[in-house]
Order: structure tokens, then sequence, then C-alpha cells
């Protein structure tokens, strides 16, 4: 666990983390910061170490097949990633793409991101596609100008799918280690055998060169829908056709037109199956990944704005955590040294669209075992596990 309550100077190290998207484009800052309130209470009972702040991008020019969600822009994920800090306690690690307007305008950036919101940890973004020319610094670029400023430091993103494609994607890692790279966060895993592959390349040629292998976050969505797979498809990330089919066994076809309490039904029971997969796709990464070398750390997030999917997080991210906890541990605990103080009054979110859209429902009353957010909010951090977290 990062055992500094709100900023960390180095933040790392990345174990357990929740991701968030910024709000859309035009939000007032009192929607803003409310709704950085509900994050902070929707997750007050997860052991995270930090808040992952995602950069949304349109991704033009990556793949001409259609958008299945429509793409709309987001306030800034730094200004955001502030809210979010106060709110949780908890540092953020802010994604950035480096497609600024010129390098002036990614230094100015840089300037508000680390002086006025404080924050001290960036994963850097290239272009969606190498056939369109963006404006601005070049990945290298970007990662020099992070690495002028002793008080940052950065990550960087690793696809999978690339090294099942291009069998190089281990060396791309360890070009941008050579960078400065600090630790790498990876896209939706969804193909245990693509992820075994990568990290087991990453571990040996980190083998042959005599270096320490950086940490690798492996990031998790849940799925109920079949709109929100074919989004997860359209990212690029690789299902195979018996994850999909297990998945989406119940879940009705649009042609069928159902009710909508129908499919949010279906949905909930899709998303559990498909919660259960991720998890046994973790342990098997975690059997198959041993011997590498390679430190890893779990991060959650939702792709869509569906209830089913949103309140599945919770559930995904408390058995990841136990996985990856039983397997650096024999045995390992989170309890408390201090009080918990009580959790922020906000109000209860809108309740869901037609579409079952809108997942920020909140809980009348907060867990009282587990709040470790609080705790990192009043300054007290608890019992770590393992080299981070006491055992018992």
């Amino acid at each position: 666990m990062w055992l500094t309550p709100h900023f960390s100077p180095s933040p790392k190290p990345l174990n357990r983390q929740v991701g968030a998207c910024p709000p859309r484009k035009g939000t007032t800052d009192e929607k803003c910061a409310e709704s950085a309130a509900k994050f902070a209470v929707i997750h007050w009972p997860l052991a995270i170490d930090g808040v992952i702040v995602y950069d949304i991008q349109d991704e033009a020019g990556r793949t001409t097949d259609p958008r299945p969600f429509p793409f709309r822009p987001t306030v800034d994920p730094s200004g955001y990633g502030k809210l979010l800090a106060e709110a949780t306690g908890k540092a953020c690690v802010i994604y950035k793409s480096v497609g600024e307007p010129s390098v002036a305008a990614f230094d100015e950036w840089l300037d508000k991101c680390e002086g006025s919101h404080g924050h001290t940890g960036l994963n850097l973004v290239g272009a969606a596609t190498s056939k369109r020319e963006i404006p601005g610094p070049t990945l290298a670029d970007a990662a020099g100008r992070v690495g002028t400023r002793p008080r940052m430091a950065f990550g960087g993103v690793t696809i999978a799918e690339r090294h099942t494609a291009k069998g190089n994607e281990h060396l791309n890692i360890q070009r941008k280690v050579d960078l400065g790279a600090q630790w790498f966060i990876s896209q939706c895993c969804y193909d245990a055998g693509a992820t075994i592959r990568l990290l087991n390349d990453y571990g040996d040629l980190c083998k042959a060169r005599g270096t320490v292998p950086k940490k690798v976050v492996l990031t998790f969505a849940p799925c109920g829908r079949r709109k929100t797979m074919s989004f997860i498809k359209w990212l690029g990330v690789s299902v195979p056709a018996e994850v999909e089919a297990e998945i989406l066994a119940g879940a009705p076809l649009d042609a069928d037109k159902p009710a909508i309490k129908d499919v949010q039904a279906a949905s909930r029971k899709s998303v559990d199956v498909c919660v259960g997969l991720l998890v046994a796709q973790l342990g098997a990464i975690i059997s198959a990944t041993g011997s590498s070398g390679v430190p890893l750390g779990v991060n959650v997030e939702s792709v869509s704005g569906y209830m089913e999917e949103c309140s599945a997080c919770t559930t995904l991210f408390h058995a990841l955590q136990h996985k990856l906890l039983s397997h650096t541990q024999r045995t390992w605990s989170i309890r408390w040294v201090v009080p918990m103080p009580p959790a922020p009054r906000v109000p209860v979110a809108a309740a869901a669209d037609k579409d079952g859209a809108l997942p920020l429902a909140l809980p009348t009353r907060q867990p009282a075992a587990v709040q470790l957010l609080a705790a990192a909010a009043a300054g007290a951090l608890l019992v770590v596990v393992g080299g981070q977290l006491r055992k018992r």
C-alpha cells in the first residue's frame, strides 16, 4: 500500500487500483466535485493503493469499425484527478495522451498537473495509430520532458494483443523502460494465453539483460451485455470465442427487442459469469508466469455506464485482490489500527435511465470492516501485507 494519505512523492508500487473516467466536457466544477465524492463513497470499502484516471480519446483512425458507444469528450483528467485525490485520500496515476497541439502546450499541461493539481504519477499513451500524424511531442519526447521533473514518475501501456500479432511487445516494454518508464498498465485482459506469453517473454528478456522487470498492472473489466462486449472488442481486446460465448450465453439479442427489465436480469447473470472467468484468468496468469520474475498488480475498471457492470467492479476487485494476495502470502490480513472517520455525505445518485445506465447508485450505509480509504484520508494507514502489508 502507499503509506502517505494524499500525494505520494513516488506513485508506486501500483498493486491494487481502480480506474475512473472523468465526467463529460462541460460538466460544472460543482458537479465534478460531486462525482468525485460519489466515487469515493462507492469505493470506500476497497483496499486500493490509488486511482487510475483515464484520458479518454476518440481513437479515430485505429479501426474502420463503427464505435459501439459514441465518443464524448471529457474534462481534463488531471483536474478531475485532484478532486478524486482529495475525496479518497489516495494518490492518482493520470493517463495522458501525448497528442497535444504543441510541445509548449504539453509543458504547460505538465506544469498544471504537477504544480496546481499535485500529481506525481503519469501514464503516457502514444497515438492510437501510427498512420496518422499527431501534433505535439512524440512519446519519447514526452518521456524526456517528464524525466526532467524530479518529483514525477511515469509508466506506460502494454497490450498483449500486439505481442500475439507481432511477437515484439516485450521489446516495446523494454524500449519504454529505457525511456524511464517505471511500471506498465495493461489493456483489459480477456485472453490469459496472450498475457502469459507476453509476461514470460518480458521476464526472459530481463534475465538475459540482467535487469529487474518493472511491475505490470493487469486491467480487468466486467462485461454482461452484448453491446459492451462489442465495445471491448472494438478497443482491440482479444476475447476468445469460447469466453465470449460463455459470458453471453443468456444475453438476449437486440433483434428480439427484449424488455429493459429482462435485459438487466440477463446482464446480472452474465456479469456474474464474467467475474468468475476473469478471476480464473488471473489465477492462470499467476500460475504460468511465476518464474518470470515480473511483479504483478491488478486494476479494475468499467468500460460502460450500465449499472450491473459497474456494480460488479467491487465484487471483481475483491476477488482479484484475494487471488493476488493469496499467491504472494500464505497468511495476510487487512485490519484497523485507528478508528474510522465517517464516510462523506453526498446525495444518492440519480436513478438509472431507460437503458439501465448511470451506475452511481450509492449505498446508504458504508460497511464498517474494511474502509481503508477512510484511514488513508485520516492520515493513518494500516496493516500492510507482505513487503507492503504486514503479516498477522
